[in-house]
């Protein structure tokens, strides 16, 4: 999947990629948000609720910049939330 991730950061190419890990706390969900979050062109829709104090609940709240494995990243996504 990195190399997905990958060409996914690096190029124009339309995509939709499903990633699980509810609240972004660990998997490949991290991986994409670090590649894919500070990139304008780029979506991130979650799928309802995020615990409080999670990594997803702080992007979901609209954080300019999270940390995520030690690495300071700018959230310049959109972000959209659909509600159930």
């Amino acid at each position: 999947h990195l190399k997905l991730v990958h060409r996914l950061a690096s190029t124009a190419e339309a995509a939709i990629v499903v990633a699980a890990s509810g609240m972004c706390e660990g998997g490949r969900v991290v991986t994409y948000l670090e590649a894919l979050l500070p990139d304008e062109r780029n979506d991130v829709l979650f799928a309802g609720y995020q615990a409080e104090g999670t990594l997803g609940r702080e992007i979901q709240e609209g954080a300019s910049e999270v940390d995520i494995e030690g690495k300071k990243i700018k959230v310049k996504a959109q972000i959209h939330t659909m509600s159930g």
